[in-house]
């Protein structure tokens, strides 16, 4: 990872400022975020932010809308118009933006919601000791979401990969688990899964499977979402726009032969979802799909549990428990 400069604004002329990076499109209708995105903008009632005509076309863009006040529309060909707020996608990306004549740095290190050591509770995986790396922020809004200080309200701190590496060493464990919220929004998750994967570690990256950027992992478990999963009110759209673009899952699921398909099952109903997007993904084999009941309590997982395992048995997919609720309840850090 590079060292901080240490420049300020008057310090760099504009031949100095990255040509690859980052375009802005005003904000339409509402205040941009402020130090919501970790620090990328400053704080401010309102900005009227113009893409700067001399900033070349995007390479790489990522959109990120975790925390959900940049509105995806008219997001074509890596190009940003309003209200779109288009950052890099790739390690080695530009580490400064031009906002409005001004330019601001992004904030150094991978925000962080919470790091522990536990069971591994859901997947091909479970009951294997891991030491968990959950970071914060989400471009979904899942309606039953147990982990909403990484979505919803999305809270933490900005940590060093080579602090995170040491964590897991320290934990004394092999498998390391990078979870979220969504990691690979995460800026840094190329340098931090190499950065395990030097130190020898296992590791699983849990995903939605909506964005595809550069990253390392033994074991790719996505999460796809269903419909059962879309919210109400103003983030239902744009959740299900992104839910249901299966070219970034297809990527993954293409780079990463080792990988499994969590579905969260709260009724029946929802086999027909699922059977609808797996008929999209026809090189995943049955055996790879596992169904999870719905819920974020023991009590709630006991409702649909019998649900799904009959829907596992009928169509030949696996089960899978949600061990870490059986054992500690739904509290954090397990």
């Amino acid at each position: 990872m590079r060292p901080a400069e240490s420049h300020t604004t008057a310090d760099r002329p504009r031949s100095a400022i990255p040509r690859k990076g980052v375009c802005f499109g005003g904000w339409e209708n509402s205040a941009p975020p402020g130090n919501d995105l970790g620090g990328l903008l400053p704080p401010a009632e309102s900005l009227s932010l113009r893409c700067s005509p001399w900033i070349a076309p995007l390479d790489v863009v990522r959109i990120v809308a975790q925390f959900g006040r940049v509105p995806q529309d008219n997001v074509k060909d890596g190009t940003s118009r309003r209200g779109i707020l288009v950052l890099p996608g790739l390690e080695g990306a530009a580490d400064s933006f031009l906002v409005a004549g001004s330019v601001f740095r992004y904030s150094d290190g991978v925000l962080i919601a919470e790091t522990f050591t536990s069971l591994q509770g859901e997947g091909t995986l479970v009951g294997v000791p891991s030491f968990f790396i959950r970071t914060s922020g989400c471009n979904l809004r899942c309606s039953w979401c147990d982990t909403p200080y990484t979505s919803w309200t999305p809270e933490g701190s900005r940590r060093q990969v080579a602090d995170l590496v040491g964590e897991a060493h320290r934990s004394g464990v092999r498998h390391v688990v990078v979870t979220g919220g969504e990691p690979l929004l995460q800026r840094e998750i190329g340098v931090l899964t190499r950065a395990l994967a030097g130190e020898g570690f296992h590791i699983t990256v849990e995903t939605a499977g909506t964005i595809a950027p550069d990253f390392v992992c033994d074991l790719l478990s996505v999460s796809p979402k269903t419909a059962n999963s879309d919210p109400e009110g103003r983030w239902r759209e744009r959740h299900r726009r992104l839910r249901s673009d299966v070219g970034p899952l297809r990527t993954l699921i293409e780079r990463f032969p080792e990988s499994q398909l969590k579905f969260v099952v709260g009724e029946r109903g929802d086999l027909c979802d699922i059977r609808q997007l797996l008929e999209k993904l026809p090189t995943v084999d049955a055996g790879r799909v596992l169904l999870m009941p719905e819920g974020r309590t023991p009590a709630e997982v006991a409702r649909t549990a019998a649900i799904v395992a009959a829907l596992c048995l009928e169509h030949g997919f696996r089960y899978t428990p949600r061990l870490h609720l059986d054992l500690f309840g739904g509290r954090r850090g397990v």
